[in-house]
């Protein structure tokens, strides 16, 4: 999960760097810009969907945490995801790109969405895992 996870604090650090500074980065077009918005916003919604709708469905059979907290956590994220998305689809459709907006929506989860990876993360340590699962069934799951 660590790894998904660092993924995208990658690609949010790379976004946020170019906004904080209020001026396009000469190392991307507008375009790439764009798409790696994009493309940040459509996976972040595609892992917790499949968390979501897998994952958590799994876990949450035995982790309160599952079945409870990372779901109404993701639902006022989700949200979020969708207002930069929607967003940048408009300033890839000609709309003019305003970093100070892009910039205002992050800053409107980034704390949210920081704290609620690194839970997850947490939660599934595998100290933690093993007060509800027993080390065969850990291997056995498909993750």
């Amino acid at each position: 999960m660590r790894l998904y996870h660092d993924n995208f604090h990658k690609d949010w650090k790379k976004l946020y760097a170019d906004c904080s500074t209020n001026k396009h980065p000469s190392s991307l077009s507008l375009r790439e810009s764009l798409n790696l918005g994009l493309q940040f916003c459509s996976n972040l919604v595609k892992h917790h969907e499949a968390e979501e709708n897998n994952l958590f469905l799994y876990l949450g059979s035995r982790m309160p945490a599952f079945k409870e907290l990372f779901p109404s956590q993701y639902k006022k994220l989700y949200k979020s995801f969708k207002e930069l998305d929607n967003y940048l689809n408009k300033c890839k459709d000609g709309e003019e790109l305003n970093l100070e907006k892009v910039k205002e929506i992050m800053d409107g989860f980034g704390k949210e969405l920081w704290s609620h990876m690194d839970e997850e993360v947490a939660v599934l340590r595998a100290d933690n895992m093993r007060k509800f699962w027993g080390v065969e069934e850990i291997w056995r799951m498909v993750w």
